[in-house]
């Protein structure tokens, strides 16, 4: 696990009450983190245009767009950054309320501030791990790819035709493989050169698909 000093990550905090702001700003920093203030969504919505955030920590009762509506619009930009709700008003609903727009955690104010830092490395750490979950799928899927096509690569083909007999030996199905030639194909690379072929092999590849 990373270091907070090997990693500054960058949290933006949004509370209306700009003391409250700033006090946790001056904690976090202190702490080893980046962080930045907006008094409200709208300000904050802002803010992501200009810098990569990896965390949210959101107030959820502020004018002009609250907590809610500030995780619904993060939801439409399609970016997973987590956002933990911070309340005066920790009560049931509310609580339900931003956990079905997709808040992480809550925590309450006035702050436990050990509680708020616990709460925050729990968050990242739990991002961290989800995107390392994501990248290694990527890369799974990846290498299972011809670089040039995008369709299946030779070796997994050999896989997946050996699974294939084999279930369909098990459950006596039956089972057909189409093969596909591209004629005279090595007279396109001889006359129109090596790209002209890759070319050719993209197309029909997408043909196919």
């Amino acid at each position: 696990m990373e270091t907070r000093e090997e990693n500054k990550n960058f949290i933006l905090i949004v509370d209306d009450e700009v003391d409250i702001g700033n006090n946790l700003k001056e904690y976090l920093e202190l702490e080893g983190f980046k962080a930045l203030t907006a008094e409200n969504g709208k300000q904050a919505l802002e803010i992501f245009k200009e810098n990569n955030v990896d965390l949210v920590v959101s107030d959820i009762v502020m004018p002009e767009m609250d907590g809610i509506q500030l995780i619904k619009e993060i939801k439409e930009l399609d970016i997973d950054i987590p956002v933990i709700i911070m309340t005066a008003y920790p009560t049931i609903e509310y609580s339900v309320e931003a956990m079905k727009a997709g808040a992480f955690d809550f925590i309450s104010k006035p702050f436990d501030f050990k509680r708020v830092l616990f709460v925050i490395d729990k968050t990242l750490e739990t991002r961290r791990l989800r995107e390392l979950a994501k990248r290694s799928e990527y890369y799974k899927k990846l290498s299972n790819l011809d670089g040039l096509t995008e369709i299946y690569n030779h070796r997994f083909i050999k896989q997946l035709i050996d699974r294939e007999i084999k279930r369909h030996i098990r459950y006596s199905g039956s089972l057909c493989v189409l093969m596909i030639d591209i004629d005279d194909f090595k007279q396109v690379n001889d006359r129109f050169g090596h790209p002209a072929g890759d070319l050719v092999l993209i197309k029909s590849a997408e043909l196919i698909k």
